[in-house]
């Protein structure tokens, strides 16, 4: 912990650049000399550093083009898909995402997290059939997963489907009674209702 907290504070130059001095810095929020130092170690988890510290200091485009680079040197890089498919939605780059999401939601993959960025996603891109269906396929594989029962149970209150968004919001409540957003959704449920 000494030595990297002494790696911190020397000049680039004569720090060097290892695995846990570029993690440091990068821990640290030192992001450009994180990047510089990456650069000099080099390989696939390096890279995927870079991209996360472009993506840190704002730079959402520089992080889009590592993380294509990546992904054209490894087409199967799982990690490098998901976080690119992230940062295409806040983006708004949604066709992109989508293409990401789909490829990680193959039958043999059971993540609920690729299954709700996929909902998320084409519900952005106001493609409710497909949203919807990859938001339940996330709350069957996790019927904990807050965040996909909080965007199904908007719709059906949106679409006036109460028996549908109680259902699905009650649910999310069983795990968490206590949640706010959930909680103002029943209540905006049962206003819209009255």
């Amino acid at each position: 912990m000494i030595f990297k907290a002494e790696a911190q504070s020397l000049p680039e130059s004569r720090a060097g650049s290892t695995p846990s001095i570029a993690d440091s810095l990068y821990l640290l929020g030192n992001y450009t000399a994180a990047i510089n130092s990456y650069a000099e170690i080099r390989g696939e988890s390096s890279n995927l550093q870079i991209a996360r510290a472009y993506t840190a200091i704002g730079d959402k485009e520089k992080a889009i083009l590592q993380y294509q680079n990546i992904l054209l040197k490894d087409n199967e890089n799982v990690l490098a898909k998901f976080e690119l498919g992230k940062l295409y939605d806040k983006t708004k780059k949604y066709e992109e995402a989508i293409n990401l999401f789909q490829q990680l939601t193959t039958p043999n993959i059971k993540n609920p997290e690729f299954y709700y960025y996929l909902g998320k996603v084409s519900q952005s891109n106001l493609d409710y059939d497909t949203g919807n269906e990859a938001l339940k396929k996330a709350i069957q594989l996790d019927s904990t997963h807050l965040r996909g029962i909080y965007l199904l149970g908007k719709y059906y209150v949106g679409v006036e489907e109460p028996a549908n968004a109680l259902e699905i919001i009650d649910l999310g409540l069983k795990t968490a009674p206590n949640d706010v957003a959930l909680l103002n959704l029943k209540m905006l449920k049962t206003h819209t209702e009255s």
